[in-house]
């Protein structure tokens, strides 16, 4: 993921179990992160998260108690200032889970970008356990998946006078959970019996097709001899 406002030291990529949402790991060592040449910051690399229902984000959030560090940091206007500094516009260059073998994601080259203040980015993922089997090679594991996103812009309540309540936090967030229910791909090689089999099945097919055009031509012209 490409973010193209933020430097690399104001990123922290957080995971949040849903059942504690509260408490956040940090994970950005496990993520190597390169600065861009005029500004923002890729963040590549691959992650183990357990098969629940779970939030990645990037926000001024930090490992720890969430609820208890945004009441700190949101206490007076300095807070609010770096919230409304924090622009996490970007692109999904590749997301994925499991192992790749070059197919496409929904949210491969996906981008997320507004201009007109800072934004909520939120992604809901619904992830399908896959394993595909070819001939010859071993079975991968990669799972497909189905994606939603709104972005919702964070408003400054010094403006309007609004309650923390209220406001939502600029930042990306990645809500994922897996399906229940996985799905086994596997090709197979048809037998020369069963490529025989199709061969006359269609064979058949165009010659009782071509019967019944004669018959259908033939009446017609009957039909006109009479007349």
């Amino acid at each position: 993921i490409e973010f193209l406002k933020l430097p690399c030291d104001k990123i922290h990529l957080l995971y949040r179990n849903a059942n504690s949402p509260k408490v956040a790991v940090d994970l950005s060592e496990s993520v190597t992160k390169t600065e861009g040449i005029e500004q923002g910051c890729q963040v590549k690399g691959r992650l183990k998260v357990p098969k629940v229902r779970g939030i990645l984000e990037v926000s001024l959030n930090h490992a720890g108690d969430v609820n208890d560090q945004q009441q700190q940091q949101l206490h007076g206007s300095t807070g609010w200032d770096q919230v409304m500094a924090f622009d996490a516009s970007h692109v999904v260059n590749k997301l994925s889970f499991g192992k790749t073998f070059g197919s496409r994601d929904p949210l491969d080259k996906h981008e997320g970008k507004r201009d007109d203040g800072p934004y909520q980015y939120q992604y809901q993922v619904k992830v399908v356990p896959t394993s595909f089997t070819s001939l010859g090679l071993d079975k991968i594991n990669h799972d497909e998946y189905s994606a939603t996103y709104y972005y919702k812009k964070t408003e400054d309540p010094r403006k309007s006078f609004g309650l923390f309540q209220s406001v939502e936090m600029p930042g990306l967030y990645i809500r994922f959970e897996f399906s229940p229910i996985s799905i086994a791909k596997r090709e197979v090689k048809r037998t020369f019996l069963q490529f025989l089999t199709s061969v006359c099945a269609v064979v058949g097919g165009v010659y009782a097709a071509a019967g019944l055009i004669d018959m259908t031509l033939h009446g017609v012209v009957s039909a006109k001899k009479i007349d």
